[in-house]
């Protein structure tokens, strides 16, 4: 398993265990965790934890409102259910050397050779991952050495690294690596130089860019 060095915060690794994410968060995180062995387990410890105040839980006799929510909440499809049902084993099976980690894989239905990049300027690509929340799910390309436009937070960003790396400030990200910021000051990570970076990148609010070109560019790209 690669040596991760940068996690995401424990408060959202518990809504991961709780199944409280949406869908976005919820394929970022399990992807991450895919490539930590850390990660995997604190999650598995608030898994364990949830499972042992449950058990010790006074049964109750739900009044008709809980008793409907429980079971609209049963019928609908769980957050990571969707992780799932996009799984094509036969693909699998043809594929060698596997860059993304095969929760990303099977909700995509490719690896990073399958995946139909988007230009949006400066050599970076993108990928806008369909999913069903409000936030926001994307694969970037950024050749070796090229740096992101500089920009801040309106909200929360988590990038994970699938290949390559990236710096920002003093700061280094590599594979299985997650930078989680909601910083409102700007900054601007840039690819090492030794082959191209690939992320998994969540927000769940729009960018400030500091130049116009990419504000620009920032309605057609969803960034």
């Amino acid at each position: 398993m690669t040596k991760v060095t940068h996690h995401f915060p424990d408060e959202l690794l518990l809504d991961y265990a709780n199944g409280s994410l949406g869908e976005s968060w919820a394929l970022a995180i399990a992807t991450h965790a895919e490539m930590s062995s850390e990660a995997q387990r604190v999650i598995i410890a608030y898994e364990a934890l949830g499972g042992e105040m449950l058990s010790r839980a006074r049964a109750q006799t739900p009044n008709d409102k809980t008793r409907a929510a429980c079971l609209a909440a049963a019928a609908a499809e769980n957050t990571i259910a969707p992780l799932k049902k996009h799984a094509d084993a036969s693909a699998e099976q043809r594929e060698q050397d596997p860059i993304f980690p095969k929760t990303l894989r099977r909700f995509l239905g490719v690896d990073l050779d399958g995946v139909k990049w988007r230009s949006i300027g400066g050599g970076i690509k993108q990928k806008i991952i369909e999913t069903r929340d409000a936030s926001v799910a994307r694969l970037l390309y950024i050749p070796a050495g090229v740096a992101t436009p500089w920009h801040s937070h309106r909200g929360n960003e988590a990038t994970v690294v699938l290949a390559g790396g990236f710096y920002d400030g003093d700061m280094s990200f590599t594979r299985g690596d997650v930078e989680f910021t909601d910083s409102t000051e700007p900054h601007q990570p840039r690819a090492m130089e030794d082959g191209p970076c690939i992320t998994l990148a969540v927000t769940d609010a729009p960018l400030r860019f500091t130049n116009i070109l990419p504000r620009l560019v920032q309605p057609f790209a969803r960034i």
